[in-house]
């Protein structure tokens, strides 16, 4: 059973990183692309959430951000039941696994939008397609209810809060502690997404899905945060790496076009992998 459990959850991690290059090469250079997975399967805690500590949630929700990366590509180039459809299994199954993930929604509402402009076309097109994006909720809500159902037959009670006395401390979120302190700070462990962060700069500047990458990996940073118990570790940042993806891209081609950035870049590149 643990062997059939831990290659199944490694098929979903390459299931995860071929969607993530597919989707990439949409906006950047294949080579681009090439040194982002290196990045990601040897210079970050992906490579231990996918082949080690895998039955956590962090693994199977990167790859189900792919897939709603991907298909929500494909729904603004051809709008269709089929791809709402699955938008809406998608976000459900990310919330069902992992309640905040609830945010997922933003990605396909937000794709796209870089402007004003864009920010009114996207609520024209919504009132155009009312019924198909209507469509999407169903499987949304009808995935979602399995939770509610299991504790409805396991307890007698419609909502159980088994973190006890755990919660969000959304007025003080542990910002600093979570990134850089000792006891399991996420960047301070796994620097190689600090050029997520510097690519912010270059990405903004491409001008492309500034909405949806930027709302949706803010507000997870903060509600990551916000949780009391901070120190456990960067593993929650996780399935936010499809959409880090776009910056930390950005970066890479930015880099590339200057040979004094390379020089600057690279050595410091290859010294994360060693230290991951």
């Amino acid at each position: 059973y643990n062997i059939c459990l831990g290659i199944g959850m490694f098929l979903y991690a390459l299931i995860g990183l071929f969607f993530l290059r597919k989707i990439l090469l949409n906006y950047f250079k294949d080579s681009t692309v090439a040194i982002l997975l290196i990045a990601y399967v040897f210079g970050s805690n992906y490579l231990n959430y996918s082949s080690i500590d895998q039955a956590m949630t962090h693994n199977s929700l990167f790859t189900i951000y792919t897939l709603l990366i991907f298909t929500t590509i494909q729904f603004y180039k051809s709008p269709n039941f089929k791809k709402t459809f699955l938008i809406g299994c998608l976000t459900g199954l990310a919330t069902l696994i992992r309640p905040t993930d609830i945010i997922s929604i933003l990605i396909p509402l937000c794709w796209n939008i870089s402007s004003l402009k864009d920010f009114k076309n996207r609520i024209s097109f919504l009132k155009i397609n009312i019924p198909i994006v209507v469509f999407a909720v169903i499987p949304f809500v009808l995935i979602i209810f399995i939770q509610p159902l299991y504790w409805k037959f396991a307890t007698g009670n419609w909502i159980v809060y088994s973190y006890q006395d755990q919660g969000f401390n959304w007025f003080k979120p542990h910002v600093l502690n979570y990134a850089f302190s000792y006891r399991s700070g996420w960047l301070l462990f796994c620097p190689m997404l600090l050029f997520a962060f510097i690519g912010i700069v270059p990405f903004i500047q491409m001008r492309k899905n500034l909405l949806a990458v930027l709302a949706f990996f803010f507000l997870n940073f903060y509600i990551v945060t916000a949780w009391d118990v901070w120190d456990y570790g960067g593993r929650a940042m996780i399935q936010s790496y499809p959409i880090l993806a776009f910056p930390f891209a950005a970066l890479i081609e930015k880099v590339n076009q200057r040979k004094y950035l390379m020089y600057l870049f690279y050595p410091v590149f290859i010294l994360f992998l060693y230290l991951n």
